[in-house]
């Protein structure tokens, strides 16, 4: 009877609250638990960075199969490797709020390549050494001392493999990936005994996954400000842009001035016609696709309507900008438009509206100046097309 009860493991400084490792029954409920929740949940040595427990929602979210990323560094999911320094910083930053960060948004990296939009919640835990026993290990390890020496016994007795050096999660992974006599089956239980045989400091994250609420936002707003079809600025967002870049010139009086272009499709009509809407859709995106191809990353080109676009210039010195602009615009035209394999040749008339905001014109608003650059296209159309006209008060 004696014989029997000095072979159980002494479990009397084992708490269910105080401890951070419970007996492997209750531990498996626990994790149950969690791995039914909606969050990902991830623990992370704080100074070496390596995951050390992640539930399977965690893995999902980032795609990876479970338990693939555990004992992998957090830098994997980050998309960067993070310096020490940074790890420390980070300490340093969860101590000043009391150990926890809350609802702070982050992104992760998804083993394909795309963005993961999260909430993270953090907390910063420091976890008490515990007492490994053998029980806790599988059969074929529990009589081999020199291996229960090598692995369990304390710092003081180990100091090769349990040195606190900056890093020693990275010495005792090692140590055990290039053990033959461990099975690659139990690696994962005896790194997991190992790290908790020795006071760590871990951060807990929570992570909710909120990709699609932002990507659904993002939508709405790229809705909201673009064109349907060719992509471009649509017509409400083209004047908010243009009434935000007219109030800046006119406080500031800068130098430079700024310009308006109205253009439209000549003979589009016929086009239309002739090959039908879905055709003349085709040619309106390839249009729009030229425009921007002319454009400085500077200026602003959006689709007014039908086929109708406009420009909308800045940082230029005078009318020779603009003309630099249209005459590489009628250039690329001449070699015609790519639709569907064939090559389409188009013409476009274009009225330009030059504001100089030393002039300091009275009443101008962002629809007079497209009014007046409409009103120099119908000059241009009067002349004959496929050609450019500035607007003369």
């Amino acid at each position: 009877m004696k014989n029997e009860q000095s072979n159980q493991p002494d479990l009397s400084n084992f708490s269910v609250e105080g401890s951070n490792f419970l007996p492997f029954s209750l531990e498996r409920v626990v994790l149950s638990l969690i791995d039914d929740l909606s969050d990902g949940i991830f623990v992370v040595d704080a100074f070496t960075g390596l995951i050390v427990f992640g539930n399977q929602i965690a893995h999902q979210m980032n795609g990876w199969g479970y338990p693939t990323l555990i004992w992998k560094s957090i830098d994997l999911v980050n998309g960067r490797k993070a310096p020490y320094v940074e790890r420390i910083a980070y300490v340093e930053e969860l101590k000043k709020n009391n150990g926890h960060i809350q609802h702070r948004k982050h992104v992760h990296i998804h083993k394909s390549g795309r963005l993961i939009y999260l909430d993270v919640s953090v907390t910063l835990k420091e976890l008490e050494a515990v007492p490994i026993y053998r029980e806790y290990l599988p059969v074929r390890y529990r009589e081999n001392e020199a291996f229960l020496k090598k692995y369990f016994k304390t710092a003081k007795s180990n100091p090769e493999i349990l040195k606190p050096l900056r890093n020693p999660l990275k010495i005792i992974q090692n140590e055990i990936d290039k053990d033959d006599y461990i099975l690659a089956s139990d690696r994962h239980l005896i790194k997991t005994l190992l790290y908790r045989s020795e006071k760590r400091i871990v951060t807990c994250g929570v992570d909710r996954d909120e990709t699609a609420e932002i990507l659904y936002r993002q939508e709405l707003e790229r809705l909201a400000t673009s064109d349907p079809l060719t992509g471009l600025a649509n017509r409400r967002y083209f004047e908010q842009v243009l009434a935000y870049k007219l109030n800046e010139v006119t406080r500031l009086r800068r130098q430079n001035n700024l310009a308006v272009l109205f253009l439209d499709l000549d003979n589009f009509k016929k086009l239309n016609d002739a090959y039908g809407h879905d055709y003349g859709d085709k040619i309106l995106i390839s249009f729009g696709k030229l425009l921007k191809k002319c454009l400085r990353t500077t200026d602003l080109v959006g689709r007014f309507g039908g086929d109708e676009f406009n420009i909308l210039l800045t940082l230029i010195s005078s009318s020779d900008d603009v003309l630099a602009v249209t005459n590489r615009l009628f250039s690329e035209l001449e070699t015609g438009l790519r639709v569907d394999e064939q090559v389409v040749k188009i013409q476009t008339s274009i009225g330009v509206m030059l504001y100089n905001p030393a002039q300091k014109e009275k009443e101008i608003t962002p629809e007079k100046l497209i009014k007046n650059a409409d009103l120099a296209l119908y000059q241009a159309k009067h002349e004959g097309k496929n050609r450019v006209c500035f607007y003369k008060a």
